[in-house]
Order: structure tokens, then C-alpha cells, then sequence
């Protein structure tokens, strides 16, 4: 698996700098490793040498080759030894110039696979044959293009000879199309992790297959033509030669039905020739079969065309396509409006999206006129909104894809200053749209965040944005914890109804939650409750403040900002970005009712996401699944205990009925603190993107008096319980003091409470810590955390083993993943003595299994194409510059529950059900009665 990490990491990793350098490399054939391409490689560290791989690629033929072709070409050329596997005939297959090849024979010949093709224009003819007999042809013909596949895949799968090289090869994954499974059985053969590339199963398969939810209520099916707008009724149904061609005032029109079928019936072609004939541009057109009349001086026939070439040029006016997937992102890349003539498979559905964007046309192949193509032509190329559109949508895409993946964010700030700077130098460094000419985007960004160690990525990210050349405002109250102003960001500051006496009682309060007390059960619970009573109230009381500042509303409502960076933990900046009108970037670890993950549409599964404090994982037996669910179904009781009164604030400050849930439910975008190699895979939408180790990379250099305390041969402990609790009961206290006199490393402890007694000479106490500089460094030993997010991360990201005593809130969540991951040992703080200390930070020191596991999971989790703070960065870019990501919002919040279940439908199908059921009973009855009055009269 770790390979197939590689692999995938190593193929989202390519640098996108525009076409592929075609003069890379010696020349010739081959899988060659030019040398100066090996250090293109990403890596997790740049010290490190780049990983070159053995890849082999087992592809399926037609379009489908297009892109594994493009992803194998440009591995080799990358370095990695690729090998493909092809048969001696095939439609579009052969030799490249970075990867080798392996053909087996086949029972078949060039004239059988050209039949085939032939066959499918059958698909256009304008039959007079009945309904019944057309089908027979369509099954026919699928049944000879279905045993052709299967003809392709048995004679490479029983090629005992072929299989037993491949066998030799070591290869360290397999890149295939799943459409035709014969690489996932190689894989499997092998033992080797797949890598698929595909557009989709028409049956779904890949989707059940990876594990993606698809609720019909709003994920459209394939041949269906819906998108995820259903109404009850679909919803229950669910090169040189051409340069005088490509020149000219009126531009030229690219034509091309993909590689299944292209030719057409005589009385079609004619029908296109026509209108062609009326039209001023030129058309390029990939037809292979006859032509019969006279070609209209402004079309070109070709039996091949060079389509993403073309459809590059300036001068292309317009795509006339069948709206396969190659094409229709090849015109949307180039902003190319389209005619969409879809034929089979999912094309009728691609055709149908791209439509309902304003973006092409779409006729009916069957009953075409020359009519109507002139008009869609005029229309796409005439009617500026569609060109409009073409031009946002393709924006959209090439911002996705054009993101420069440069490792570790640059960390050479701007020039010395305070405020919100622009430094000249950083300019450039921001994301740029799909031009490269074009001057970077400088937004305006309204921070409003929430207090605490909340406030540390929040920080990074505001900090970042301002290096970059943004206008970052930060807005907090004139009292907090950790809030304060910045080098990069504006602050504007509002008054508060308390004071720093106020914020201490509530932190002191806090050590209660560790102190062994002899209080009964619920003298406990209505101690906590208090607490989190009070805590309540100084956050409402917070968010009041801000939001009945009426002179603090109206200065940013004046600041014509572009969006609202948030952490909807505290929703008031949501609340805030609703009566600006502003799209919201959310950064969170997540609400412990959920309310994240339903206002980003995202389904959670019971059976097997585990709830927020139940501790347990994605494999629950049936008495786990069964608390987990009630704690589910607990969730909405618990979101009204957390939110209320937020409700009831959300009311009077917007003067509308709208609850959290619904202002947060319009969130653009969603940064989950959260990274997957601690984390447990689950469902997640479009714009939940995760940014777990944010602050990761955000490194200053130690203080002057702390470097004696890093040195040492035997190195140093971090300790530090995090913002909430930093200090303990005296007995607590003690009780580590004694287990640090019995170790020989030093140790650096985060405590702002009062040490009765001698302090051990290996002890150094501080009111703050930079803990992730600390953790950075070489001679970090152990790390005595709560297992809040900010430090399990920090520790997960410089590989340090790890001592977890979680004491509130998800910690115990977080503590057990990382204990049963082996990268660190659990200590019960209410229960924890001397002896346990001292043994837990020998093991984890001591123990190289400790170091060795959390090295492996901290190398997982840097070895991405793009680290948190970066990809944190592009996303707040993105909801700027394009104000918002609607493209990205599911269809389930426009859906009530009913519909979100198809209950609606299930209601429908039941009643027709029961329906055939009573008219079969009662036929029987009938037809048993007369057959008893015949027996009878006999």
C-alpha cells in the first residue's frame, strides 16, 4: 500500500507548467531515464533521492488509451521504468517513447477490430425496422464488442509465458482501466496495488467498488440525461497541413465523434455537408468513411486530427463533439463552446450537464436538420454567454489543475514592518489564474476566529495570506487568551463586558477536570455542567459583542472584503459573512454533534464512522455499532444543546428565520484539520478539503535560553496539556515531578500553575512553549501530550513518539488512533502514578518500534503534492477569486428528508408493488373460480 501511496502521491505531484517539454530527454524508443529529468520527482524531503518505480500498465483500448497513454508517457519520462502491456492488434495502441512494451498475440486481425468500428455507425442510421428488432441489433452488437474484450483479456490472462515475466519484473504497482478488469486480476495475481484511471462504470461499480455513497436521490445515473436538480419523476426513474485551415476572421470548427464511431450513415453526412456549406468558418472534420458529392471548399476530412491541438488555437470557434470525456474536458480546458450530438454510454449525461451550464448545445443525431445545426452553430459561436460561460467554467478547471506543487512552502518572510504589508517579492507568489501573463489575485479577506488553540491555525493561514500580498483583517475582542496582532494582518478590535480575570477563572476552573475528587457521580456531571455552562455564556457573550456592534458591522461592511475565513465551532463569523454576503472558508477540526459534516452534505454512516467520544474505530462489532447509532441519533438533540442560543442570536442579527445549521449549510469551502493517516477513511464532498498539520511548516528558531536545554546527549521531553488545562491538582503535579527525577533526558514543561517543593534540576518550567519548534528539533525524545489536534499533528509531523494523557472533548478520540497505530503509549490521568510515567517514556525513548511507527505514519503524511498551509492557502485564493464555489455544493441541501431517502419514491414503488400483487391474487381467484364452475357443470 505504501507504494500505491507513491504512485498516486508521484501522479498528482506533476509540476503543471504549461505543455509537456517535448525536448526532454535523448531521442529514441524505449522506456528511457533521461538524466536530467530525475530530480522532477516530488519527495517528501527535498534531501531525499527522488523514488523512481516500476509501473506497469495493463490499458484498455480506444479513447480510454488517450490518458493512460498521457499518465505512462510522462512517468517515464519522469524516470520510473514502465512497461505496457498491449495486444499484436489493437485500435489506437503502440510504442511510446518512455515506456516499453509487451504485446501477446491474439485469435483475431486488424480487418475483425475494423468491422467492429464499422458496425457502430449503425448506431445513427435512421432505421425503419420495429422497436423489438432494433433492439435485438443493439444486444448483438454489444454481445460481439463484449466478446471481443473478453476474447483480449483471456488471451493475456492464459498466456502462461506473458504472465511469468511479468511475474519477474518486480513491479511496484499496476495502472489499468478498470472497465476491462484484466489489470486489477494481474494486480491481484502479482500482489500489487492498483492505480485506476477511468471516467466511470456505467453500472456503478467503481463507485460501490471505492466505497462512495450515491444516493439516488440526488446522484444522477448514468444514461439517465438528469443532473442532481431531480424532480419526483426523475428521480425515480435515475501539425503543419492544418495551418491554413485554423487561420482566418471567422475561425475554424473542430468535428469529431470520438474513436467508436466515425463514419455516419450517407444521408446524416449530407445533412452536416449542407449546413457546412452556410456557415463561414472552416470545418476540420475526423470522418474515415466515404464521402459521396462534393466537399464544401471550407471542410477538411481527416481520419485523425490532432482535437486538443485544435481545440488550443485561438482561432477554434466552436466543438462539435458526442460529448465524450475526453473531448468535453478538452473543450472545456480551452473554453471551446460545443454541439453535443452524444450517441451512447454516458454521453447523453455529460451532454445534459454541460447544457444546463449554458455551455453548448445539444441535438438529437437522430432526428437532425441541416436547420438545426446552422442554428447551434450561430448560437455558440454568436451568443456571447455562452462563450462567457465556457470561459468561467474553464477558469474553475484550470485553477484546479494548474496548482504549482513547489513542496514546503517558501519561509523567507517580507521585509521587517507591522500591519497588513504587501512585500514586492511575494507578489508572485500567489496562485495566478489560468494565464500566466495575467497579475496575480490581491483579495480582501475578513478573519473572524475563535480563541484558544483554535486561534493557532487560523494565525498560520492569516499570516500566510498577507505574505502573499492579501489584505488580511483580523477581528477580535480587546481581551482574549491567545488573539493578538500580526505581522501580515490588520487587527480591529471590540469591546468586551469582561476582563482577564475573567478568561483566568475560567482556564484555572479547567485542572477540576483532572483532579481526583471523591465527589458522587452526579455531583460530577453537575460540576461539568457549570463549567461548560460558563464557557457557554463568555462565547456568547463574545459573539453579542461583535455582532450588536453596530459601528464595528458598518466599518466592514464599507471594506468590500471577498470572503470570511471562520472556524464555525463559534459561528459568528458565518453569521457575519450571511448579512455581508459572503462566501465562507471554514477552518476546523469538527463539532462533536456533527453539524460540520451535515452543513457540508457529507454522509455519515453510522455503521461505520464512528460518533466524537465514543473511541471508537471504522471496525465496530454489533454492540459498538448499536451505541454508535444511538449516539447518531443523539446528535440533533446535541447540536440544539450547543447552538440554541446561537439560533436565537442568528435571528435578531440577521432579522430572519435561519438557523446555524442553514447559514453554515452555504459554506463555500470546508479545511478539516484532519489528514487520513490518523484519521479513519469516510464519505467526504467536493469542497471538504483536508488540511491536517497546518501549522506544521510555520518553524521559527528556538530562543536563546532554551538552547542548553535542547542539547544533550540523551536529548529532551516536550510536556505541555494544551491551552485549556495548563495546570494540574499538586498531587498530579508531584507525581510527574517524581517520574522526571528518574530519567536522564530533560524536560520542557508548559505550566502556569505553582510548584510546591524542590523542582528537579532536569526540569525547566514555562508559561508558554514554542512547541512546534521544539518538536522540530533533533533532540526531541518524547512528547507529553493532552492529544489535542494542534500538537498530535505537530509530534505526527517531526516523527516524535508520543505520551498521551487526553483529558476532554475529542483527546480520547485522538489518543486511541494514535496508540493503535503503535506511535505512542495512553496514560489515564485520573488514575496515572509515578512508576506508569517513568515506564511509558522509557518504552517510547527506548522501544524503536515506537520511533519506527510514528516515522512511518510522519512520512506518510508529508509525502503529499502539496503541504496543508499551501493547499489551505489556494483554496481561500480560489473562493476569492471567484467569489464563492457553488460548482462544488451538493444537491442535498435543496432535498428534505423524505426525498434525501427516497422515501418518497420507495412509497410509490410499494404502492404499485402491492398494486400488481392484489391484480394477480384477484386474477387467480377469478380465473380459480370459473375453472370450479367448469369442473362443476362436468
Amino acid at each position: 500500500m505504501r507504494s500505491a501511496a507513491l504512485l498516486v502521491i508521484m501522479l498528482l505531484s506533476m509540476q503543471v507548467k504549461g505543455a509537456v517539454d517535448k525536448t526532454t530527454g535523448p531521442v529514441g524508443g524505449g522506456n528511457q531515464r533521461p538524466e536530467e529529468t530525475k530530480g522532477t520527482t516530488n519527495t517528501a524531503n527535498d534531501s531525499d533521492p527522488p523514488f523512481l518505480g516500476n509501473l506497469l500498465v495493463v490499458p484498455m483500448d480506444g479513447s480510454h488509451w488517450v490518458d493512460l497513454k498521457a499518465l505512462a508517457q510522462e512517468m517515464g519520462r519522469r524516470g520510473h521504468r514502465v512497461t505496457v502491456v498491449i495486444p499484436e492488434v489493437s485500435m489506437r495502441m503502440g510504442p511510446g517513447k518512455y515506456y516499453d512494451t509487451v504485446t501477446f498475440p491474439v485469435p483475431y486481425d486488424k480487418d475483425l477490430v475494423a468491422s467492429l468500428m464499422g458496425d457502430n455507425k449503425g448506431i445513427l442510421e435512421k432505421s425503419t425496422v420495429g422497436f423489438t428488432e432494433k433492439i435485438q441489433n443493439r444486444i448483438s452488437q454489444f454481445q460481439t464488442f463484449a466478446s471481443f474484450l473478453h476474447t483480449t483479456a483471456e488471451s493475456l490472462l492464459f498466456n502462461a509465458s506473458i504472465i511469468s515475466q511479468l511475474e519477474q519484473q518486480n513491479f511496484d504497482a499496476v495502472l489499468t482501466d478498470p472497465m476491462v478488469p484484466a489489470g486489477a486480476l494481474i494486480a491481484r495475481k502479482l500482489g500489487l496495488p492498483i492505480v485506476n484511471l477511468l471516467r466511470g462504470i456505467p453500472c456503478m461499480l467503481d463507485m460501490k467498488s471505492a466505497g462512495c455513497p450515491s444516493p439516488p436521490s440526488y446522484v444522477p445515473r448514468y444514461m439517465t440525461g438528469y443532473t442532481d436538480k431531480m424532480n419526483f419523476k426523475e428521480r425515480t426513474i435515475n501539425t503543419m497541413d492544418l495551418l491554413p485551415w485554423v487561420s482566418g476572421e471567422h475561425g475554424f470548427i473542430v468535428f469529431t465523434l470520438g474513436s467508436m464511431v466515425s463514419e455516419m450513415p450517407e444521408e446524416t453526412t449530407t445533412i452536416f455537408l449542407e449546413a457546412f456549406r452556410q456557415i463561414p468558418q472552416k470545418v476540420i472534420w475526423r470522418y474515415t468513411g466515404q464521402i459521396n458529392g462534393n466537399v464544401p471548399d471550407n471542410v477538411k476530412i481527416m481520419k485523425w486530427v490532432p482535437q486538443n491541438d485544435l481545440l488550443a488555437h485561438p482561432g477554434a470557434r466552436a466543438f462539435i463533439t458526442h460529448a465524450g470525456s475526453h473531448g468535453l474536458y478538452e473543450g472545456l480546458c480551452h473554453a471551446v463552446p460545443m454541439v453535443m450530438v452524444p450517441l451512447i454510454a454516458e454521453q447523453p449525461d455529460n451532454a445534459e450537464k454541460m447544457a444546463s451550464r449554458g455551455a453548448g448545445i445539444v441535438l438529437n443525431i437522430l432526428s437532425v436538420t441541416t436547420e438545426d445545426i446552422v442554428q447551434a452553430l450561430n448560437n455558440v459561436i454568436n451568443d456571447t454567454r455562452v462563450e462567457g460561460t465556457m470561459r468561467s467554467a474553464a477558469l474553475l478547471v484550470i485553477m484546479l489543475l494548474s496548482m504549482q506543487v513547489k513542496g514546503a512552502v517558501d519561509k523567507t518572510m517580507g521585509p521587517v514592518g507591522g500591519g497588513n504589508q504587501r512585500p514586492e517579492e511575494t507578489k508572485g507568489t500567489t496562485n495566478t489564474p489560468a494565464n500566466d501573463s495575467d497579475p496575480p489575485f490581491l483579495g480582501n479577506l475578513l478573519v473572524v476566529p475563535m480563541d484558544g488553540s483554535h486561534w493557532v491555525d487560523l494565525k498560520a493561514l492569516a499570516q500566510e495570506m498577507g505574505r502573499r500580498g492579501h489584505r488580511v483583517t483580523v477581528v477580535i475582542p480587546e481581551v482574549s487568551i491567545r488573539m493578538g496582532p500580526g505581522k501580515y494582518y490588520d487587527t480591529v478590535t471590540f469591546p468586551v463586558p469582561y476582563d482577564k480575570a475573567v478568561i483566568d477563572s475560567i482556564m484555572v476552573a479547567n485542572k477540576d477536570v483532572i483532579k481526583k475528587s471523591t465527589l458522587s457521580f452526579m455531583e460530577k456531571i453537575q460540576k461539568q455542567f457549570t463549567q461548560f455552562q460558563k464557557i457557554k455564556g463568555f462565547l456568547h457573550s463574545t459573539a453579542e459583542s461583535l455582532l450588536f456592534n453596530a459601528s464595528i458591522i458598518s466599518q466592514l461592511e464599507q471594506q468590500n472584503f471577498d470572503a470570511v475565513l471562520t472556524d464555525p465551532m463559534v459561528p459568528t463569523g458565518a453569521l457575519i459573512a450571511r448579512k455581508l454576503g459572503l462566501p465562507i472558508v471554514n477552518l476546523l477540526r469538527g463539532i462533536p454533534c456533527l453539524l460540520d459534516m451535515k452543513s457540508a452534505g457529507c454522509p455519515s454512516p453510522p455503521s461505520y464512522v464512528p460518533r466524537f467520544f465514543t473511541g471508537y474505530t471504522d471496525k465496530m462489532n454489533f454492540k459498538e455499532r448499536t451505541i454508535n447509532t444511538m449516539v447518531a441519533l443523539l446528535e440533533p438533540l446535541m447540536c440544539k444543546l450547543l447552538f440554541w442560543q446561537f439560533d436565537y442570536i442568528s435571528h435578531q442579527f440577521l432579522g430572519e428565520e435561519v438557523g446555524i445549521a442553514e447559514v453554515l449549510s452555504e459554506s463555500a469551502v470546508w479545511l478539516l484539520r484532519i489528514d487520513m493517516t490518523l484519521e479513519l477513511p469516510r464519505p467526504l464532498m467536493p469542497n471538504t478539503i483536508l488540511v491536517g498539520g497546518i501549522n506544521c511548516n510555520v518553524r521559527d528558531a528556538l530562543p536563546e535560553d532554551l538552547l542548553p536545554w535542547v542539547s544533550g546527549e540523551h536529548g529532551f521531553i516536550v510536556f505541555t496539556l494544551g491551552t485549556a488545562v495548563s495546570e494540574m491538582p499538586e498531587e498530579t503535579t508531584t507525581i510527574f515531578l517524581e517520574a522526571f527525577r528518574q530519567i536522564p533526558q530533560k524536560v520542557i514543561w508548559r505550566y502556569t500553575g505553582q510548584i510546591d517543593g524542590n523542582l528537579p534540576d532536569n526540569v525547566k518550567i514555562m508559561k508558554w512553549v514554542p512547541q512546534n519548534d521544539l518538536l522540530a528539533h533533533p533532540g526531541a525524545r518524547a512528547f507529553i501530550t493532552h492529544a489535542g489536534s494542534h500538537g498530535l499533528y505537530e509530534g505526527l509531523c517531526h516523527a516524535v513518539p508520543m505520551v498521551m494523557v487526553p483529558l476532554l472533548a475529542e483527546q480520547p478520540d485522538n489518543a486511541e488512533k494514535m496508540a493503535s497505530r503503535g506511535a505512542g503509549i495512553l496514560l489515564n490521568i485520573f488514575s496515572v502514578t509515578t512508576e506508569d510515567i517513568v515506564q511509558a517514556l522509557n518504552n517510547v525513548i527506548n522501544d524503536t518500534r515506537y520511533k519506527d511507527n510514528i516515522k512511518t505514519l510522519s512520512e506518510l503524511h508529508k509525502d503529499q503534492p502539496i503541504n496543508p498551509l499551501e493547499l489551505s492557502v489556494y483554496w481561500a485564493e480560489f473562493v476569492m477569486r471567484h467569489k464563492g464555489a457553488k460548482h462544488l455544493r451538493p444537491a442535498v441541501h435543496d432535498l428534505n428528508w423524505i426525498q434525501y431517502y427516497c422515501l418518497d419514491v420507495v412509497a410509490f414503488l410499494f404502492t404499485i408493488l402491492l398494486l400488481v400483487v392484489v391484480l394477480t391474487v384477484k386474477c387467480l381467484k377469478v380465473c380459480l373460480r370459473k375453472l370450479g364452475g367448469k369442473r362443476k357443470r362436468d
